[in-house]
């Protein structure tokens, strides 16, 4: 996990509750486990580089239990005060303790008191974990917002 010097662990926190705190990022962690989870969301055993797929997306680091467990995705739009979540990924050998669905929900909280009041999530077609996480968390399948990304999209329905 993260070493002594990593620039995250000096960095004021984004968010924070649940046991996850999320920490403003400039590239995903140095960690083979968020290494292999990211490209895991592009495709099981996909092996090149990933790029972001939206435009302008901020990355914040997920930390649980004081190591940094994964990385979270936050891009604007597709509309006035909405956001996508472009991907996240947790280390393979910390899932299944909903830290993914938590850092979405400290996100969700942050940025709706930043005045946001639409959230959307995407997943590659091809992520059948992705696809059933985005469920998971509460969100409901789109028609795509973007045909030529070759992902479904998700949106938090508003109460």
């Amino acid at each position: 996990m993260p070493e002594a010097g990593d620039s995250t662990t000096r960095r004021r926190p984004w968010a924070r509750g649940e046991g996850v705190t999320l920490i403003a990022a400039d590239a995903p962690p140095d960690d083979e486990g968020v290494a292999q989870a990211i490209r895991e969301g592009v495709a099981r055993g996909h092996r090149g580089e990933v790029e972001s797929p939206l435009a302008d997306t901020s990355l914040y680091h997920v930390r649980a239990g004081g190591e940094t467990v994964g990385v979270l995705g936050i891009a604007p739009g597709p509309g006035e005060r909405t956001v996508t979540f472009s991907g996240v990924a947790i280390a393979p050998e910390r899932r299944g303790r909903a830290i993914a669905v938590r850092a979405v929900r400290i996100a969700e909280r942050r940025l709706r008191r930043e005045g946001v009041r639409g959230f959307y999530g995407r997943a590659p077609r091809g992520n059948g974990r992705g696809l059933y996480f985005w469920l998971r968390a509460g969100y409901a399948p789109l028609r795509s917002l973007r045909p030529e990304d070759d992902a479904t999209w998700f949106r938090l329905p508003t109460p």
